[in-house]
């Protein structure tokens, strides 16, 4: 029944530790996380450790004894069994932290680290748009205004799976009338010059 607990102990720990440092946004998240993972070591120290000590008894020359020899042997197996353990799970808890502080400094652009954003500059351009109409279809129309009067309208082609855009600065009304003949281009070509 110990055992049980033990493994269940470790399994709840595990997850949140790594989804503690996988998804920290501040530092005192990544202090919890850290402040757990030495409780993660020792459970996965009880789990993965057998509790038995080994009984490997070495052959011995005929008329001659000697009790501590195995016993040292023993140990010095068994310590090295730990220690790499212990560097295992120690190396794997730095990469861990490693990443989260990277990504803190990198600003989230670490792939498959949390806040990982490859489109942020393209929210930066499109900061403050709303959608205010559709045309769906199999070549869909969305239009997109701002409070100042500017906008952008995007085309949705779902044959070829392709986005194409146009913008302006004022008269959204009467472009959105006519937005199948606008002409479309790609986000950089019709976002360059605003």
């Amino acid at each position: 029944m110990s055992k049980f607990f033990t493994i269940i102990s470790f399994i709840i720990l595990c997850y949140l530790v790594v989804s503690g440092f996988a998804t920290a946004t501040s530092y005192a998240q990544l202090g919890v996380a850290t402040f757990f993972y030495p409780l993660v070591v020792y459970f996965a120290f009880k789990v993965f450790s057998s509790g038995k000590k080994p009984n490997y008894q070495p052959p011995q020359p005929e008329g001659v004894r000697i009790e501590s020899v195995p016993k040292i042997e023993r140990a010095i197996t068994t310590d090295i069994e730990k220690r790499a353990f212990l560097k295992l799970v120690g190396g794997m808890g730095a990469s861990f932290f490693l990443v989260s502080l990277l990504n803190k400094k990198l600003g989230g652009y670490l792939p498959g680290a949390a806040g990982f954003n490859p489109v942020s500059s393209v929210e930066n351009i499109l900061n403050g748009y709303k959608i205010s109409d559709i045309n769906d279809g199999v070549i869909s129309y969305y239009g997109f205004t701002t409070k100042t009067g500017a906008w952008y309208i995007m085309r949705e082609d779902t044959n070829d799976g392709t986005f194409r855009y146009t913008s302006g600065k004022s008269n959204y009304p009467i472009s959105w009338e006519s937005h199948e003949k606008l002409q479309y281009s790609y986000f950089n070509s019709a976002f360059g010059s605003s």
